[in-house]
Order: C-alpha cells, then structure tokens, then sequence
C-alpha cells in the first residue's frame, strides 16, 4: 500500500486519503482531504462574502450558458432521473383517485371553454388547480381553473395569490 506525507500536518498517510489532482507528479494533492477541508473552511470564512458575490455575477451574466448545461445534463442523465419524476406522479395521482370528489365531463366541458384565468389566451389551454394538490388543495370544481400552457408553467406549485403577487413585485404583469 502507497503512502505519502501530508505538506500540512506531516503525517504519512495511505494515498485514498488525499484527493486526485492531475497536475501532480503522482496524481495527488499534497495535502491530505482533512487539511485540505479545514483550510477551505478557513478561506471561505476569511472570503465567503466576495465568493458569494462572484457566484452570484457569473450565474447572471452566464444564464443561457447555465440553462443550456443543465437542458444537457437533464436529457444525459434521464433515465437516473426517472424514478423520482415517477415518484412524485404516483403520489399526484394517489391523491387524485383518492378523492371523494367526482368531476363530470360537463364541468370539464364548462371549464375548457373558459379562457385563461390569468392572459385570456383560448390556445394550449390545461386544467390547474388553485390551491395545488401538493400542497393541500383538493382536487375538485371549485379548486380548479383554466390556464394557458406558458401560465401553468410559470405557476409551478404556487398558490394563485403567491402566483399573482411574485408577477406584481417583478413587474411581469
């Protein structure tokens, strides 16, 4: 078993206790992780405010860039990613069939034909729910309404209330 020296602490330790580093001589860092740990926390603490502020700046004016990596990584790793996305639909669905509620296809015709709740687009219309499912609601007539698809989507899991209100303090609407 290879060992090596810790530049910070001195200790001769088994080489998995140093992190890889391609540009060393022998693939290693030369300080062990636990040093390398309490010297990170030190920086951070000494630094965190610029850190934070340069993170903040290079997420700002890097956002299609972000956005294009992570479109990537979604399609990349979807098949890891589907047993969560399924997880979450049971739950959705568990909570729909368990309702007491039974919504006939007249109230699903009346619905339809209203126009988005929040634009009055009569295009790419879908059923939402007010108050959302996971987040109490019911699923029922009178916590549902119609919502154009770019609505439904920029809703997420908010309430209507929170919805309209982050609108207002963007300036959106």
């Amino acid at each position: 078993m290879q060992k090596q020296r810790c530049q910070t602490c001195k200790i001769e330790k088994s080489l998995n206790e140093f992190s890889n580093n391609r540009k060393a001589e022998n693939g290693r860092c030369k300080a062990c992780k636990e040093c390398e740990k309490i010297r990170s926390k030190a920086r951070y603490k000494k630094e965190g405010e610029k850190m934070r502020a340069q993170m903040a700046n290079l997420r700002k004016n890097n956002y299609e860039k972000r956005i294009e990596i992570e479109r990537k990584s979604r399609a990349k790793n979807k098949e890891k990613n589907r047993p969560y996305k399924n997880a979450r639909q049971s739950i959705r669905n568990r909570l729909v069939s368990d309702s007491k509620y039974v919504i006939i296809y007249k109230d699903l015709k009346r619905i339809y034909s209203e126009p988005c709740f929040n634009c009055g687009s009569l295009k790419n219309q879908s059923l939402d729910h007010r108050i959302p499912l996971s987040r109490g609601g019911e699923h029922k007539i009178g916590n549902m309404l119609t919502l154009c698809q770019p609505c439904n989507a920029s809703k997420h899991s908010r309430t209507i209330m929170e919805w309209k209100l982050s609108k207002i303090k963007k300036g959106d609407d």
